[in-house]
């Protein structure tokens, strides 16, 4: 079990730095305060207050910053950790030591990751968000509350963990100040709350996401074949929101999927879809140019649902990443939201798609709604002797049995 103890060096004076805040190419600099605090107990709670004392006038910046910039939730919290990583301030490896508050860090020039993060918890608390800590018994992360009702929790993989307390709409998610928000580089434990840690303050919203246009001004051209079509179309992509994006939370697929149309459209690939659905060629060899473009494009590697952005930042992907990248495109081949639907294995993700005519001669389809749905499985490589793909919409591995769970997908309009 973890053990608990703050220490207070004792000081002449506060601490005054003048500190620049590296922020996605804009440096913010201003020259603040660290308040000197002694917390009222011995308690974990006690050490965030006390650093929100410590913190509040950084955390101010961080709040002019924020209103100035029209920062959305996570763009807020974004900025409040590279405000607290830009204190003078190292971190270093754990060490049994009493706790530091920020000011005696600040002193010391050194903390553990525990106390970095109670320090962006404080600063998050600053902005009126909720923040606390949370433990599986061996190891501390900081807490984030969050209401979304698309985390993904329950998903292909396990990607966000959380804890809840009180009201059953707040979701706790764990992060250990490095990875994805809810995303633990440990499996099967438990979270739960610190004692006496204080639970209030305002969730954050991953959904409604606004990616500040400085993140968006970085093009970087990436290049997707088309071998059936001997095309290659190149997308405008954005590192930048890639790279602004790396602790984005996990969201399902209905959610990812809505900001996944929005990204497609920042890539520049609406109009080469629509050149592709009114080209020459069956709606099966619409999909089959596609589908073979997109498994030629990306190396294939497990991993939690990303950004479009991310995708093509690693040029990797997995069942649910590369058919998000599909589902995404499909509208602009004139397909509705209600012409596809997600289809979830054990371990696995296919799209089912309604066609507009016959479909796939001889496909593997499904009755939904009393209409006929074709498979369509992004990781179902079929090869000619000499490696070309032949991957084809309605073709699925034999050995693809079991239950089945039938995914509607959110409404997707075209733009």
């Amino acid at each position: 079990m973890l053990s608990w103890l703050i220490v207070c060096i004792a000081t002449a004076s506060p601490a005054q730095a003048t500190l620049k805040i590296p922020f996605y190419g804009v440096t913010h600099t201003s020259t603040v305060t660290i308040a000197e605090v002694t917390p009222r107990s011995d308690t974990p709670e006690a050490l965030m207050q006390a650093n929100q004392q410590a913190l509040g006038q950084l955390g101010q910046v961080v709040r002019q910053v924020a209103e100035r910039d029209h920062l959305d939730d996570y763009g807020t919290f974004e900025l409040a950790v590279a405000a607290v990583d830009a204190l003078p301030i190292e971190v270093e490896a754990r060490r049994d030591r009493p706790h530091l508050t920020v000011d005696d860090a600040m002193r010391v020039g050194s903390w553990t990751q525990t106390e970095r993060l109670f320090a962006v918890g404080a600063m998050l608390r600053e902005q009126g968000y909720g923040a606390a800590m949370l433990t599986t018994g061996s190891g501390i992360y900081l807490g984030i509350p969050s209401r979304d009702a698309h985390l993904n929790a329950d998903g292909l993989r396990q990607t966000t963990w959380s804890a809840t307390r009180g009201s059953t709409n707040t979701f706790w998610l764990a992060w250990d100040g490095t990875g994805h928000i809810g995303s633990l580089p440990v499996t099967g434990f438990s979270l739960s709350f610190l004692p006496d840690m204080s639970t209030h303050g305002e969730p954050l919203s991953f959904e409604d996401r606004e990616l500040p246009w400085w993140t968006l001004r970085r093009e970087v051209p990436y290049t997707l074949k088309l071998p059936d079509r001997q095309q290659e179309w190149t997308a405008s992509n954005r590192p930048d929101a890639a790279a602004y994006l790396k602790h984005f939370p996990s969201l399902d697929f209905e959610a990812q999927l809505i900001l996944a149309r929005q990204e497609l459209a920042l890539l520049g690939l609406n109009d080469e879809l629509e050149g592709l659905a009114r080209s020459q060629g069956s709606e099966a060899d619409h999909i089959d140019a596609l589908l073979r473009g997109y498994q030629s494009s990306f190396v294939y590697q497990p991993g939690a649902l990303v950004s479009l952005f991310d995708m093509m930042s690693s040029g990797r992907g997995d069942c649910d990443q590369l058919s998000l990248l599909m589902a995404a495109s499909l509208p602009d081949l004139g397909y509705s939201a209600q012409d596809v639907k997600l289809i979830r294995w054990p371990g696995h993700v296919a799209l089912a798609i309604r066609p507009h005519s016959q479909g796939p001669e001889g496909g593997t389809s499904v009755t939904l709604d009393e209409h006929r749905f074709y498979l369509l499985d992004l990781t179902f490589y079929q090869r000619r002797y000499d490696g070309a793909l032949l991957s084809r919409w309605g073709q699925i591995p034999d050995d693809r049995q079991g239950t089945v769970t039938i995914v509607n997908l959110a409404p997707v309009e075209r733009g």
